[in-house]
């Protein structure tokens, strides 16, 4: 089937975006997070650095090229889907900031609020603005309460906070994107993304990190919820 060149001179341009993205603040944000933490710690204040080094949060040229390519597949996907619209622009916004939201977690298990509140205001601004407000300010809250609760079950169960509160706010993102109505198909795809990815960990990465990063989750959920009514 024929690729109409506006569908390829988006997908080329929602790539080049990403890996701006990537080599710009992937690296940059949870250093600077970590930083101002640190300036935090009292105990601390007289051995600390005024600098800050996203040394080691840098990613690979193998890595950059891997992520660059799965966000023009997306990108593709996006704008074969809704042409190159406003609508078009403004999920890949959504996309360029939620595969930011990945790569940082993949390498230091952060999910920032610098990055999640301004997309998730955008959300809510975006579709009240084309009037179907309602249902993603239910969306926002509800993709916030259901994990919360379930984390309230977990830990009286098992003392234990299984959910990390970065993801309560990146799934109320997700609510804030795709509606109440889309959360369903969200939810799926984050739960099997999750089992996924953890066996890719149990079986490929051979360590323990210490914490199991969800970020690729909320990736399929997403992708789900957006693509997933046309493939079902």
């Amino acid at each position: 089937m024929h690729i109409q060149t506006a569908v390829i001179l988006g997908s080329i341009l929602f790539g080049l975006c990403a890996a701006f993205a990537l080599n710009k603040f992937a690296a940059l944000i949870p250093a600077r997070l970590e930083h101002q933490w640190a300036l935090e710690i009292e105990a601390h204040a007289l051995t600390l650095n005024n600098t800050f080094e996203p040394a080691d949060y840098s990613y690979t040229l193998l890595q950059k090229v891997f992520i660059t390519g799965i966000a023009s597949l997306i990108g593709c996907a996006i704008f074969s889907t809704y042409g190159l619209s406003a609508n078009g622009f403004v999920i890949a916004f959504f996309y360029l900031s939620l595969l930011l939201l990945v790569a940082i977690n993949i390498k230091s298990a952060l999910l920032p609020d610098v990055v999640i509140f301004p997309t998730l205001w955008l959300g809510l601004l975006y579709y009240a603005y084309i009037g179907v407000g309602s249902e993603h300010i239910y969306g926002a809250v509800t993709g916030y309460l259901i994990p919360f609760f379930i984390m309230i079950v977990i830990k009286s169960i098992t003392g234990k906070e299984l959910i990390g509160r970065g993801d309560f706010k990146l799934i109320a993102m997700a609510g804030a994107w795709f509606g109440h109505s889309g959360l369903l198909l969200f939810f799926t795809g984050f739960v099997l993304g999750l089992i996924a990815w953890l066996v890719i960990i149990y079986f490929v990465a051979k360590r323990n990190q210490g914490w199991t990063c969800t970020g690729p989750a909320h990736l399929i959920g997403a992708l789900a919820a957006t693509f997933g009514t046309t493939l079902f």
